[in-house]
């Protein structure tokens, strides 16, 4: 059974937007820990969007 991912493109945007507010890179690396789980894998195709 396929487990439903927590990682949307909202959630990407959200944490994407808050790294900017503290002035933070917007990283892989940095998004994924800022959202706190999820994978690579789902979300570097919904950071590029």
């Amino acid at each position: 059974m396929a487990r439903k991912s927590t990682i949307t493109p909202e959630t990407v945007a959200a944490a994407a937007e808050a790294l900017i507010a503290r002035g933070e890179p917007v990283t892989n690396k940095s998004v994924l820990s800022e959202i706190g789980s999820g994978s690579m894998s789902t979300l570097v195709p919904l950071l590029q969007t």
